[in-house]
């Protein structure tokens, strides 16, 4: 007999639960473990070879012979019970489904048309941002205009970035940004860790401090490092040192001093 294809049963174990499907291929496959999708899903995470049992019901010599075979296992089984086995169809070319999914089917199909027009929770909104925060509304607030944060979706705001904003619309944004939000608030005027100080270079030229004038350590002198082609690598008075602190202070040294860990107080912390 020339082998057409084959109906397999599988049963997975912990659960006693079967599945019955068919192969298209003249030998059993031993890669092959089912494709149904309430089957596949039972045993996504599961030690295939050891919680699965696998058999041949029946070899068929064509096509029809294997449809109609797959039909007929389904029925002897009941495998469409979920009590009893993970098939959702009766079997058969094109699904054949029972009647309790075609009644599932139907109840999402009428679920998505009760949710369109203004049925549908988002009907007449859009979504607005003030620059930092986004807010889904019908209207836009004080201090927004339209469009989304880039925290939400970035694609969409780079589009917005690219479109000439009207002149309210500019008002608005810089608006937003004047006192409470503006997220440098902290960081400004006299709050700012280096108010007031002046930018020294340290003796060995290798880095650069801000200090205030009654507080310049000795050799100290003012100024700022910048970097130039002759300072590059190994030329560069830095080169392998690293910064470190003690939780007040930060030093600049080749070996970490003892009480000092690897890193920079970048932000001093404002009570």
């Amino acid at each position: 007999m020339e082998k057409y294809g084959y109906i397999y049963k599988f049963t997975f174990l912990p659960k006693n639960l079967i599945y019955i499907g068919k192969r298209k291929a003249p030998v059993f496959d031993e890669n092959y473990y089912g494709s149904g999708v309430m089957w596949k899903r039972l045993i996504s995470s599961c030690n295939k070879e050891t919680d699965i049992t696998r058999e041949i019901l029946e070899w068929c010599e064509t096509r029809e012979d294997l449809n109609q075979a797959e039909i007929k296992w389904i029925k002897y089984y009941n495998a469409t019970d979920h009590s009893i086995g993970c098939n959702v169809s009766l079997g058969g070319d094109g699904g054949n489904f029972t009647e309790e999914t075609l009644q599932k089917i139907s109840n999402t199909m009428k679920t998505r048309g009760s949710q369109k027009g203004e049925n549908n929770g988002a009907f007449g909104k859009h979504w607005y941002t003030d620059g930092v925060n986004t807010v889904f509304k019908e209207e836009c607030p004080d201090g927004f205009y339209p469009g989304t944060g880039s925290l939400i979706n970035d694609k969409r705001t780079k589009k917005l970035r690219g479109k000439t904003r009207s002149a309210e619309q500019k008002k608005n944004y810089s608006n937003s940004k004047l006192g409470d939000k503006n997220p440098m608030k902290q960081q400004t005027g006299e709050l700012h860790p280096n108010h007031n100080k002046k930018c020294h270079i340290s003796p060995d030229k290798s880095s650069c401090k801000y200090f205030y004038e009654n507080e310049v350590p000795e050799g100290w002198t003012k100024g700022m490092i910048y970097n130039s082609p002759d300072r590059n690598g190994k030329n560069n008075p830095a080169y392998g040192r690293h910064w470190y602190n003690n939780g007040e202070i930060n030093i600049f040294d080749y070996d970490c001093p003892d009480g000092f860990t690897k890193g920079m107080l970048r932000k001093k912390v404002i009570k």
